[in-house]
């Protein structure tokens, strides 16, 4: 609507010796421009963004209701008498409007701290998951891959999720606020390092059973250091294999198993003959050992450590009985 359209209407709708004519323009006036504010929030537009553009596309509301009343007062002089009632409750409604729209954004910017808050609440909910990595005599092993399988069950659906970290110079490993304190959850922890057996724990617990998550312990013990040498399956070296130790059962039967999910961390590659130095495994313990040639998928191949010696063939492309 027109300027000039929008002044003869408000002229036809008010009555000429009747007191609410300042009252009528006003109404119409603030009608039309809280009509673009809430135009503006529909869009999406933040409060204020929506209040500064309804004032720039509507105007100055006090110039457009000095021009309403020259136009429907000419013909009223006894609505001139009003006319400082009318300036007042017109500036009332605008400081409402204001007020109002204020009261928008201060909602709008408390929505963001409400989910900040939620998720604070949430994370309060799960506990850290620490502990400490150490030798057969007591003493700290720093630079040890601790590798973390977090099952959950959130709405009775299965989840499994992977961590991996390394502990520090005092053999401390620690994952902030990992595991949920309520709910069936199960961890499942491997401890890798070079030169130490590797080793692993399970815990499951079900809903309303605590779990340990905090001074956790590992001791490692000392492993043989044994040769691995990978073959094609025309038996000639597989240079540049890709190894990746993934279990071990020990000689009285104990179960250590890596998950593959979170093994990344701990591949490596043999050299130009297909051979690399592994010292995670003890004499005796039935080894597994994933392998991979280049263009191929991991393989899991399970093998011996010898009581003697300190070489062990594994052929690629050809998995054990045992693994298959």
């Amino acid at each position: 609507m027109s300027w000039i359209n929008f002044t003869r209407a408000l002229r036809g709708r008010v009555s000429p010796p009747a007191a609410s004519g300042e009252a009528n323009i006003d109404e119409e006036l603030l009608f039309h421009f809280r009509s673009l504010v809430d135009e503006n929030l529909a869009k999406g537009l933040p409060a204020d963004a929506a209040w500064h553009d309804a004032q720039r596309r509507f105007g100055s509301l006090g110039r457009y209701a000095d021009e309403c009343r020259q136009v429907v007062m000419g013909g009223f002089p006894m609505l001139h008498k009003i006319s400082v009632a009318g300036f007042v409750v017109l500036a009332l409604v605008v400081a409402w409007l204001f007020s109002e729209v204020r009261s928008l954004r201060q909602a709008a910017a408390a929505a963001p701290a409400e989910k900040t808050a939620a998720a604070k609440a949430a994370k309060s909910q799960k506990a850290d998951l620490a502990g400490i990595v150490v030798d057969s005599a007591g003493k700290p092993i720093p630079d040890a891959h601790v590798l973390v399988i977090l099952k959950t069950w959130p709405g009775n659906r299965y989840r499994q999720e992977d961590f991996a970290g390394k502990t520090d110079e005092k053999g401390r490993f620690r994952f902030a606020e990992l595991v949920p304190a309520k709910g069936q959850r199960a961890v499942h922890m491997a401890v890798v390092k070079d030169g130490y057996a590797l080793t692993t724990t399970y815990d499951l617990k079900k809903q309303g059973e605590a779990m340990q998550t905090d001074g956790l312990k590992f001791t490692l013990d000392a492993a043989t250091k044994v040769t691995i040498a990978v073959r094609d399956a025309a038996g000639r070296p597989a240079g540049k294999a890709g190894v990746l130790p993934s279990g071990r059962q020990t000689a009285d039967g104990q179960d250590h198993v890596v998950y593959f999910q979170a093994a990344k961390p701990i591949e490596m590659v043999a050299d130009g003959d297909g051979r690399i130095q592994l010292a995670m495994f003890k004499r005796g313990d039935q080894a597994k050992i994933y392998v991979r040639l280049a263009g191929r998928d991991w393989e899991e191949h399970g093998v011996t450590i010898p009581d003697q010696g300190d070489m062990v063939e594994i052929t690629a492309d050809a998995p054990n009985a045992a693994t298959e």
